[in-house]
């Protein structure tokens, strides 16, 4: 019995302590609460309660606007009246804890059709230029979003009142109070940059639309290229993982893969050629690119056809506001660009530029290197035109034509032991491409959600090589042998393209992305070899040379971007390509992971699958490239490639910017040529027979061998970019391993384009508002090549040249250092720039091939470099008005 008295008390004691407590909570919410004020935030109001009632709240901001204005009469109310008017807009539940302690919990916003979906486009207030990847941030919510490539955003709840931050590197910030659905947002340019903007805004919120570097145009610290202008190719040589190049090249090796599996757009039309001259200039001219970007990893769906990279260039649209003028002179040559409004919807850009850099190099070539002549020619000419039918839809055309010619010859001489004997031999190379571009596209914001953008396009492209060898014996002043050989190469592309792309802003965390398109190819690879005219034409394109394919890809992709630490990628391609009586089909999965664990520190995880449907065949042995572009057939699988990255950067103050990554790649259906000496055999091993080879798209195909590459590689930079001294460190280190079943007698071999070391240092100091001076050195590991080093028997008693193994030689080490300096006088837009430099300061003499010969009077076989670009000082004006 007392025991179970024992247990009835303390049930009644529990009861009690229950009933207290729970009067305790209620007493908590009936307090009286008189607000400090009447006119404020849903957070400041909060903030007011606990300190005027000495409770504590608990909620989480990301379920309510807390910056939101809102208005409550002065007088006294409980504590649940008050909440209950400051989320007036919402449902919500309000529970109570121990210690005057109240939770808010929000659970359905009543008030939705308050907000709404504001879209727009940020553009440059001088100039009216789309400006793409800019900042929108929606002040005190923790939320922001980036513009497309359309200039374009769409950022959802938002109520009319709101204030909206857009930011953009190199201009000022502007805060935008919301009064409408649609904002046409202009920024200024800005001499200084806020740190606030890069280390709070910029860097904190991943941008969905690229998953790519973004060029900086307007760095101080951008790399130059030989005529002293700032060039898009150049600055992204600057970037980990991409080959700052060697004497003489002109495309881009990224993270070791060759240089026809780089994605090359201007204005959304795949470029086979974008260098000119041997790497001296890139035809994108420096005042009518609007943007630029260079993606290595981690590939959006949109982007199918190449395996390293993409390299995305938008040109401007023109001055809307006035007509703007600039000519440059110098000694590498003349350029002029033009820019302005033709009526109030319609602008006009129109650019050329003319090289007489022949008359100025010529002299120095022959004077520094073992070039007899040295005849360089290049030209461009650009034109867009822009038509604006409302806020919300743009039409434009876009054309390009341009082009290089180049020829290198060299005469020498070799006495023979005997007075009256000598060898002499007389070379003759010349190459020359050309592109010709038409481009038109559409755009449409079609609604709050949807953004529609259209695209068709043309291209023709060309490209030729010849190289011709005369050697002669004279003993006696008596020619004893006179041989002469030629190699002629053409490769001619016309494709003909179209595309779709829809942007579906579900809200300010999701977006989705999909389209598809056609491309139509023509290819007509043709190789000539002669060992008895040193005269011969370049080859005529016969039916047989002519290849004919058809490309369709579809693409779906996903970016859902939860908060501003986190973002997961997905994207899908599906690409078929059908030539002759066979099609390739394939599925390319994509993915990219984004955290950001804390402020300034970001970290990204890829993979993806890239398909690649067109080849680059190179002469990997002695001489000038003769570079083929042919297609996949039925005998020639497409290129597939299998990439894995991870980079982790980090802003250590003072604006300054460290990244670290590393990357595998595995490659398959590589194509090279049997025998790397295929092209020269005859000139090499003196063959005497009088025969021409002709190689058709049925003949290249026999000459060839696909095999597996494997990379891997890491990546270091330091870069910083904003301040009075900038500078840009990068460091590249890859691996880059052939393995072909039938060649090099199965064992593996390293690639042409391996690269132990790549470095790239620069760096700028702004010594006042007009001046500018810089520095600037580039190191990389020198390419590897084949070079016939045995000697082996033939059946008829003689010998021939063979290699023991593929790319046995690695030629010397690419390197130079390069002295710049800059002085702008310009006011809005209008006045003076000088730029000058030294190219090579140190007069490094860096391979730029390997050729041979035999000397016919001992027989000894002569392996010599030639060298392109010694110490060349450069000098441009220009004046814009």
């Amino acid at each position: 019995m007392p025991n179970q008295c024992g247990i009835v008390y303390r049930i009644i004691f529990i009861a009690c302590l229950m009933i207290c407590s729970l009067m305790s909570y209620s007493q908590a919410l009936t307090r009286s609460y008189n607000p400090s004020f009447q006119d404020t935030t849903i957070i400041a109001f909060l903030g007011d309660l606990e300190r005027s009632t000495d409770i504590s709240l608990s909620y989480s901001t990301s379920q309510f606007d807390a910056y939101k204005m809102v208005s409550i009469p002065s007088r006294d109310y409980t504590i649940s009246e008050a909440l209950t008017l400051l989320f007036s807009d919402y449902q919500i539940d309000l529970i109570e804890r121990s210690g005057g302690k109240v939770i808010i919990s929000v659970t359905e916003n009543t008030a939705s059709t308050n907000f709404i979906t504001v879209k727009g486009t940020v553009l440059d207030k001088g100039s009216g230029e789309k400006l793409y990847g800019a900042a929108l941030y929606h002040m005190g919510n923790n939320r922001g979003v980036h513009t497309n490539n359309g200039g374009f955003f769409s950022i959802s709840n938002i109520q009319k009142g709101d204030v909206l931050r857009a930011s953009y590197i190199g201009y000022r910030d502007e805060f935008i109070t919301v009064d409408s659905s649609y904002l046409i947002i202009t920024l200024s340019p800005a001499a200084e940059v806020s740190t606030i903007i890069i280390t709070e805004i910029l860097s904190e919120y991943i941008n969905p639309d690229t998953g790519g570097d973004v060029i900086d145009l307007n760095s101080a610290s951008a790399k130059v290229n030989i005529l002293g202008e700032k060039d898009v190719l150049h600055m992204a040589r600057q970037k980990p993982g991409v080959y700052s190049g060697s004497e003489g090249f002109g495309g881009l090796i990224v993270r070791g893969g060759s240089q026809d599996q780089n994605l090359l757009l201007l204005e959304d039309v795949p470029m086979y050629a974008v260098n000119h001259m041997a790497g001296i200039s890139s035809i994108f001219m420096e005042g009518v690119v609007r943007d630029a970007q260079i993606i290595r990893g981690g590939f959006p769906s949109r982007y199918s056809g190449r395996l390293s990279s993409v390299l995305e260039v938008q040109l401007k649209d023109g001055n809307q506001e006035k007509f703007t003028r600039s000519v440059s002179a110098g000694l590498p040559g003349f350029k002029a660009v033009l820019e302005g409004p033709l009526t109030e919807k319609a602008s006009i850009l129109v650019a050329g530029r003319l090289s007489w850099i022949n008359a100025y190099i010529d002299p120095i070539i022959r004077e520094l290197t073992v070039f007899d002549n040295l005849d360089l020619e290049f030209h461009d000419f650009i034109a867009k035109y822009t038509y604006r039918f409302s806020n919300t839809s743009t039409f434009s055309i876009s054309g390009y034509k341009g082009g290089d010619n180049v020829r290198l010859d060299k005469n020498q001489v070799i006495e023979g032991d005997a007075s009256d004997e000598s060898f002499s031999s007389q070379e003759l190379n010349s190459f020359g491409w050309n592109n010709s571009l038409l481009s038109m596209k559409f755009t449409s914001v079609l609604s709050d959600k949807w953004y529609l953008s259209t695209n068709a396009g043309l291209l023709g492209y060309n490209y030729s090589t010849r190289a011709s060898y005369d050697f002669t014996t004279t003993i006696d002043n008596e020619i004893i042998s006179n041989d002469k050989r030629s190699l002629v190469t053409s490769s001619g592309i016309v494709n003909a393209l179209a595309g779709l792309e829809l942007d579906y802003f579900i809200n300010s965390d999701h977006k989705l992305k999909l389209g598809g398109g056609i491309n139509h190819h023509r290819f007509s690879p043709k190789i000539e070899q002669s060992v008895s005219d040193i005269d011969i034409d370049l080859p005529e394109i016969d039916p047989d040379s002519i290849t004919v394919a058809n490309e369709v890809s579809f693409f779906v992709e996903d970016t859902y971007t939860p908060n501003k630490k986190m973002q997961l990628y997905a994207g899908l391609n599906y690409t078929r390509f059908g030539v002759r009586e066979t099609s390739y089909s394939y599925l390319q999965p994509r993915l990219k992971f984004t955290l950001k664990p804390q402020k300034g520190i970001s970290l990204n995880v890829t993979g993806s699958r890239m398909v690649q449907f067109v080849h680059l065949l190179v002469n990997n042995g002695l001489g000038l490239p003769s570079d083929l572009w042919v297609p996949s057939t039925d005998e020639i699988a497409p290129q597939i490639s299998d990439q894995f990255g991870f980079t982790m950067s980090t802003y250590l103050g003072l604006g300054s910017n460290l990244t670290i990554g590393g990357f595998i790649k595995r490659q398959q259906n590589i194509i090279l040529y049997k025998d790397p000496q295929d092209l020269f055999s005859a000139i090499l091993n003196n063959s005497s027979s009088e025969s021409i080879n002709f190689i058709n798209d049925r003949d290249w195909e026999r000459r060839i061998e696909a095999g597996k590459r494997n990379i891997t590689g890491i990546e270091v930079s330091l870069v910083k970019s904003h301040g009075p001294w900038q500078y840009n460190i990068s460091y590249t280190r890859f691996n880059t391993e052939n393995r072909f079943d039938n060649l090099n007698r199965g064992n593996a071999f390293l690639d042409r384009y391996d690269r132990p070391h790549d470095i790239n240092l620069s760096t700028s100091y702004q010594l006042n508002k007009k001046w500018n001076l810089g520095v600037q050195w580039t190191y990389g590991s020198g390419n590897t090549i084949s070079v016939p080093l045995v000697e082996i028997p033939v059946l008829d008693g003689g010998t021939v040249l063979t290699q023991d193994q593929f790319n046995n030689y690695r030629m010397e080490a690419f390197h130079h250092l390069d002295l710049i300096g800059s002085y702008d006088n310009t006011h809005d837009g209008k006045g003076l720039k000088l730029s000058f430099g030294i190219y090579n300061v140190y007069n490094r003499y860096n391979p730029y091939h390997i050729y041979a010969f035999r000397d016919q009077l001992n027989g000894d076989l002569i392996i010599k470099r030639l060298s392109l670009f010694p110490l060349l000082p450069h000098f441009n004006i220009a004046y814009s008005y």
